[in-house]
């Protein structure tokens, strides 16, 4: 699995992220800079987090929303942290064929329930078995969430 975060949270979860795969690829992006690696030349990958860094970057700078928008057609899977769905580069991205988009109140092209609260996290994870310990770390973690898996469509 190749993932792609922002250079922040990279520092901040990368050794949560490797401890539910530790063959998982993570590649790390500075928001500000579609240079630093060059965005264009990353590969596809199975999911992009895009969280506020992206989204107010893309909001200000031109060249990183078309940067950060061709990236985007490249993913698998792509996680907002933002609730609502009105920042351009996600109603741009919403127009990409076959998108999957998850944001912090909404799940977009994939057909699940959600709270409309925003309180509901969601994982992809390339297996079931990958899945079962993820859940059972949040459990051991959270004894009082309730955690369940469940095969996409």
């Amino acid at each position: 699995m190749r993932i792609i975060i922002s250079k922040d949270n990279d520092k901040l979860y990368r050794s949560e992220l490797l401890s539910f795969d530790p063959s998982m690829e993570i590649i790390a992006l500075n928001p500000l800079d579609s240079t630093d690696p060059d965005w264009e030349t990353l590969p596809e990958s199975d999911a992009l987090f895009m969280c506020y860094q992206f989204l107010f970057a893309a909001r200000d700078n031109p060249k990183i929303h078309d940067a950060l928008l061709s990236l985007a057609k490249r993913m698998k899977f792509l996680q907002s942290g933002f609730a609502g769905m009105d920042a351009p580069i996600l109603q741009d991205v919403l127009k990409i064929e076959n998108v999957h988009i998850a944001n912090a109140s909404s799940v977009y092209a994939i057909p699940i329930a959600h709270s409309g609260s925003g309180s509901v996290s969601y994982g992809l994870f390339k297996s079931k078995k990958m899945a079962n310990i993820a859940k059972k770390k949040i459990k051991k973690k959270y004894p009082n969430y309730w955690c369940a898996t469940t095969k996409t469509i």
